[in-house]
């Protein structure tokens, strides 16, 4: 994972200060989606290489050789 995404996002969560509650909830939201994308990211590179690609289905006209 890369761990330095959610290290930036943790030290920009600890240096925080808010005005209003409206600002929290908006920040926290922001930082919550940026963390979704980190993990997702990290989980989609290490299927990259673990998923194999289906095999073709068919090589004849009409896809499945019913015709």
């Amino acid at each position: 994972m890369n761990i330095h995404k959610l290290e930036t996002i943790l030290e920009e969560m600890q240096a925080a200060k808010f005005e209003t509650v409206e600002q929290a909830g908006e920040r926290v939201r922001a930082w919550s989606e940026r963390i979704a994308a980190a993990i997702s990211e990290h989980l989609l590179e290490s299927l990259h290489g673990a998923v194999p690609t289906p095999p073709d289905l068919s090589g004849e006209p009409g896809g499945h050789g019913w015709e």
